[in-house]
């Protein structure tokens, strides 16, 4: 059976010299880290000396949305199933699936403007049904259409996370969408930046994470055609 150990191990001396990732713990998390997280790693399977890969691109400020946990979507690299230990040249094939595979799928996801696209693109379902369309509406600044499908979606439990961060936010967000006030409009930032940061040091991310701001920050409001900032 493969070990935990040899994974980690492949891992790291195949990986750890490569610019687009950072070897964390017993994965690969692409670089830079800012609102999206991008993770690979190897995973063992239930037959002896095979072991797969595996990844997954979430938003990191999805933590505090009530948003449950998704599976990483396997990638199969040289159009097989699983890799084998006693595959001749196993860590310069390793590398190059990694490199030419996945990094530039995960690499995709990792603008957060971009990411409905990514989801459309590689998530079943698209992105109107997915738990996340209310979360991503609300980091773009897109507050009717947040409300929409808080409204019409499945995400009703993100009203009761916003109340729990600022009572009242998330029912107003619910009644008013773009017609919120500066004041809660603020607040919807500072919940976006307080469940990233919450994330990043349960993860132990804290040392490569890169706090920026989100697209929110950066339009302008209904009764304000100037950008607005906190």
């Amino acid at each position: 059976m493969v070990t935990r150990l040899y994974l980690n191990r492949l891992l790291k001396k195949t990986c750890s010299d490569a610019e687009s990732y950072s070897v964390f713990d017993s994965s690969l998390v692409l670089t830079p880290l800012r609102h999206i997280r991008a993770q690979v790693w190897f995973a063992a399977t239930p037959y002896k000396d095979l072991f797969d890969v595996a990844w997954i691109v979430k938003p990191m400020f999805a933590i505090g949305f009530g948003y449950p946990g998704f599976a990483p979507i396997p990638v199969s690299p040289k159009g097989g199933p699983y890799w084998h230990t006693g595959l001749p040249d196993l860590e310069r094939v390793v590398r190059e699936t990694i490199d030419t595979k996945v990094v530039p799928i995960l690499k995709e996801g990792l603008d957060i403007t971009g990411y409905e696209t990514f989801l459309a693109r590689h998530m079943l379902g698209g992105v109107p049904d997915h738990p996340y369309a209310a979360l991503l509406s609300l980091a773009l600044g897109d507050l009717d259409r947040a409300a929409f499908y808080i409204k019409h979606g499945r995400v009703h439990w993100g009203v009761e996370s916003l109340n729990a961060f600022s009572p009242g936010l998330g029912d107003r967000l619910h009644q008013r969408g773009n017609r919120v006030s500066k004041r809660d409009r603020a607040a919807l930032v500072a919940a976006l930046h307080s469940w990233e940061r919450s994330f990043a040091e349960k993860a132990g991310f804290m040392s490569i994470w890169q706090p920026s701001p989100f697209p929110i920050e950066q339009i302008g409001t209904p009764d304000d055609p100037l950008k607005w900032r906190r």
